[in-house]
């Protein structure tokens, strides 16, 4: 039932495993990126469609935010949402066609019931 509800969502939604590999995406977030979920599903991590120096740049400012070193990639994707709180960033994602489309973003942990992380949710507009 929640693959439903969120593929009937308006916004584009992506959830990733705890590593960035990316575990469902949303029919909003097909028609934004020109992937089918066939195509993204358990074969990328999402950060592989992410422009780099954007997150090298989100790392750097998160590094003098957060008083510790954030590595680019995954790692400056999910610091914020890491450490409890929700996060809204603007991504640089890359399409299919090798366009790039722009998005703010709110990313929040999923955990489990023992509130390890077990992955992120991305939701976006367009």
């Amino acid at each position: 039932m929640p693959d439903v509800l969120l593929d009937s969502a308006r916004y584009p939604s992506i959830a990733i495993d705890a590593s960035g590999v990316i575990r469902l995406l949303n029919a909003a977030a097909e028609r934004m990126l020109g992937y089918t979920a066939a195509d993204l599903v358990q074969a990328l991590p999402l950060v592989d469609i992410c422009d780099p120096a954007q997150l090298q740049a989100r790392a750097e400012v998160l590094s003098a935010a957060l008083g510790a070193p954030i590595a680019a990639g995954l790692t400056a994707l999910i610091a914020k949402a890491s450490r409890g709180s929700a996060d809204t960033a603007d991504l640089t994602l890359l399409r299919k066609d090798g366009r790039r489309v722009s998005s703010v973003v709110r990313i929040t942990a999923q955990r489990d019931a023992q509130d390890a992380i077990i992955g992120y949710l991305l939701i976006g507009t367009d």
